[in-house]
Formats: C-alpha cells, structure tokens, sequence
C-alpha cells in the first residue's frame, strides 16, 4: 500500500468497505429466501401429517361402524334363531298339549 496517495487509498477502502457490506447484504436477502422456503416446507409437511391423522381418524371411525353393523348383524340373527327354535318349541309343547287332551 505505499506509494498510493491519500485519495486512492480512501477510494481503495471504501470499494472494499462497500464490497463486504454488498455481499453481507446478499448473504442476508439468500438467507431470508432459505428461510422463507424452509417456512412453506414446513407448513407443507404440517398440512400433511394433519391429513394423515384425520385419514386415520376417518379409517378408525369406518372401522368402528363397519365392526358395530356386524355385531348388530350377530346379534340379530342369534334373536331371530332364538325366535325361531322358541317357536319351535311353543308348536310342540300345543301340539303335546292338544294331544293330551284329546286322549
């Protein structure tokens, strides 16, 4: 740096001053983009597992009303058998009836 007169010196620095400042400037604006992507991948993925936990929830509700259609369905069939062998069993015990008193 010797030889350089005063003037040229001070132009130097503030080129170099102003070159740091407009990559500092450029790293902060690169930074604030990376953060600003990183924020919307974020939330993306927010909104995923959100949609995930409501298609299970939705699942494990289908599958409760699927499960309670065939219990109703095990359960009204083993009435109706009931209904039937009851009767049954009513028509035999009038037809014993009637025999004997018709004897």
């Amino acid at each position: 740096m010797e030889g350089i007169k005063r003037d040229d010196y001070d132009d130097q620095t503030k080129e170099i001053r102003t070159g740091f400042f407009q990559r500092h400037k450029q790293q902060l604006d690169n930074a604030k983009k990376a953060e600003n992507v990183d924020r919307d991948w974020i939330e993306d993925k927010n909104r995923v597992i959100q949609l995930n936990q409501k298609i299970h929830q939705r699942r494990k509700n289908f599958d409760t009303y699927k499960n309670s259609i065939e219990v109703e369905k095990i359960l009204y069939n083993r009435e109706r058998h009931y209904t039937i062998l009851l009767g049954i069993a009513n028509a035999l015990a009038i037809g014993g009836c009637a025999y004997v008193w018709m004897k």
